[in-house]
């Protein structure tokens, strides 16, 4: 039964979704090229996923052919890839030179009376032109060409097969080599990996044939250079010292040796060679037994190794995500004290005039209405004198309420804290980072002036929201008791039983004399006092949260959509880092897309 697709097809064509990846992936790669502090075995991950998605995937989606199949020959200085070419072939026709490095541009071979045509998808081979003729192959340039053989009869396998000779891969320094030579491995259907007994353990070469174990191509493994007598010894140290210490190595289909080889049997590969490329052939007949199995198997592995390096590729610019990482840390941190000092420098002081009116208005809903206000204002009558002695004590001795501070001086000083910050980290971290060099010179330039812009553009809607969020505020206060008759008619009976009950307390309990006025004149105030009390604790409540909500207010006005901006500056002020945002967001959902549209034609394939 067919496998169910994971995702739905993208809104872009499967062509044009395999273009952008590899746009994304090619740029990615020439970021950490351009890197001081580079990974070289980073970039050749990411340029091999490249190679993927442009030779293997993008193509496979376009065409779905099976042939040509291709078989790239790899190795190290000096290990005898054109030799090794040649035997594959039957025939010399690869240059092979004492020189070690003679070979600096892939070259192909391309069965002449084969049934397979070259691929023309726009994409293929993209670094790399092809040579309209046939050149020497030690030119050195982003070339590459095809030479046209005849097979030998009976090499049925090289007539839809084409045989890659490559340029070295001896350190990760080969800076115009080892690109050339990626791209070509990423086209591969099977790798040919060629070591002399020397050097067969060289960390370059051994990372490169474990790059590609890791995308799943089969490997056949040729030693060379020994005398013939130590071949099966030196094979089986090959074997356990190199391959099978190797992740993946169950994709090394085969190990084979080519030893010292006179210069006559070297030039007659089917005659006086074959015994030694017998075993070569043989391994590449198995592993393309059958074509269509062989390109699946190369399709398959493409998109897995893609898919499960697209964390590498992320770090391989942690570098610079890191620096973008650490920026944004810092504007948040600066944010949020722009914020706290907002908050104790100025609203926790800020008294809400506003709602002193509120209270007013809330105190006298308590007083009776209608023909009981008459009841309300005999008491009133009783707390006169008190009221009377309250204000000229307050005016006597004063109260001291504190100096409320100005508002815009604290915002201006809050912002002018936060940018310094900035300002001095930028500078602290200029050597570190290009992203913080440029952050510097925008501090030393106009940049404070731009934050102040976007500042006051901010401060209009905070201000509107300031008022509206006050005045409604402020109105609830009495209106919420006022619209709930049961709780007003409750507080006011409340109320008023308090003082009719201490006013006919006095009256009972003593008798009627010329005490009780002066009593009552004492005591119920003091209802009074404490209605007020709970009043102003009412109205406390509303301004705790009014400033919390005025707070939230300014954070989402003016302090959020400046840390936005400003966490962005590099983003935005730098077209790198900008397409490497993109990349970064891109580049999974991407693969993700490639892969659903690899398996949804994988499984056509098959049916």
């Amino acid at each position: 039964m067919a496998t169910m697709s994971t995702l739905a097809p993208p809104l872009i064509s499967d062509a044009a979704l395999a273009q952008e990846l590899a746009g994304d992936l090619d740029w990615l790669q020439q970021r950490i090229d351009a890197s001081p502090s580079r990974q070289a075995k980073h970039a050749a991950q990411v340029r091999l996923a490249s190679g993927f998605v442009r030779n293997v995937l993008g193509l496979f989606l376009q065409e779905s052919k099976p042939v040509p199949l291709h078989v790239v020959v790899v190795g190290g200085a000096g290990t005898g890839k054109s030799t090794v070419a040649n035997l594959i072939l039957g025939k010399p026709l690869a240059e092979s030179n004492p020189q070690a490095g003679f070979t600096r541009h892939p070259v192909a071979y391309m069965a002449e009376d084969g049934t397979a045509n070259w691929p023309t998808t726009p994409g293929f081979l993209a670094p790399l032109q092809l040579l309209p003729a046939e050149r020497p192959a030690n030119l050195d340039e982003n070339v590459y060409q095809i030479r046209r053989f005849v097979p030998v009869l009976g090499d049925e396998v090289l007539r839809h097969t084409v045989v890659w000779d490559c340029p070295d891969v001896t350190t990760w320094h080969s800076v115009a080599y080892l690109p050339r030579v990626l791209e070509v491995v990423s086209l591969a259907d099977a790798v040919v990996y060629v070591a002399s007994d020397e050097r067969y353990n060289d960390e370059v070469p051994t990372q490169i044939l474990r790059l590609i174990l890791q995308s799943g191509k089969p490997v056949v493994c040729v030693l060379t250079k020994m005398q013939e007598a130590d071949v099966e010894t030196l094979l089986k140290h090959f074997r356990q010292d190199v391959v099978n210490r190797m992740p993946n190595a169950n994709h090394v289909a085969a190990c084979v040796a080519v030893p010292f080889l006179d210069p006559v049997i070297l030039a007659d590969p089917t005659g006086q060679g074959r015994r030694w490329r017998e075993p070569l052939l043989n391994a590449l007949r198995n592993c393309f037994n059958d074509p269509l199995q062989a390109r699946s198997a190369t399709v398959r592995g493409a998109v897995q190794f893609t898919q499960e390096s697209s964390r590498d590729f992320v770090a391989a610019v942690n570098e610079d995500l890191a620096a973008l990482n650490t920026w944004k840390e810092l504007v948040e941190q600066g944010r949020k004290e722009f914020e706290s000092r907002y908050f104790r420098e100025y609203l926790s002081g800020n008294k809400f005039h506003r709602f002193d009116q509120s209270f007013v208005k809330l105190i006298e809903l308590l007083e009776l209405p209608g023909i009981g206000k008459y009841v309300s204002k005999a008491v009133a009558l009783t707390r006169i004198p008190w009221t009377v002695a309250k204000s000229l004590y307050q005016k006597l001795v004063g109260k001291s309420t504190g100096q409320e501070m100005p508002e815009e001086p604290i915002f201006h000083a809050a912002l002018r804290g936060w940018l310094d910050r900035l300002q001095v980290e930028a500078a602290k971290r200029s050597k570190d980072h290009p992203i913080f060099a440029k952050l510097d010179e925008a501090f030393k330039g106009t940049l404070r002036g731009e934050v102040e812009n976007r500042y006051q553009a901010c401060l209009p809607e905070f201000r509107r929201g300031l008022e509206e969020e006050v005045e409604r505020t402020a109105r609830a206060i009495y209106e919420d008791v006022e619209k709930n008759p049961v709780l007003l008619n409750s507080l006011r009976g409340i109320k008023l039983s308090a003082e009719v009950l201490i006013v006919l307390g006095i009256l009972i309990s003593g008798g009627i004399n010329i005490w009780d006025p002066i009593l009552i004149m004492i005591i119920t105030p003091f209802v009074q006092e404490i209605t007020e009390f709970f009043g102003k604790q009412y109205v406390e409540q509303h301004k705790a949260g009014t400033r919390q909500r005025q707070l939230e207010l300014m954070s989402r006005t003016v302090a959020v959509p400046l840390e936005d901006w400003l966490a962005r500056l590099p983003i935005t002020s730098t077209d790198q880092f900008h397409r490497l945002e993109q990349v970064v967001q891109r580049l999974p959902q991407n693969i993700a897309l490639l892969k659903d549209a690899v398996t949804r034609r994988l499984e056509e394939s098959r049916v």
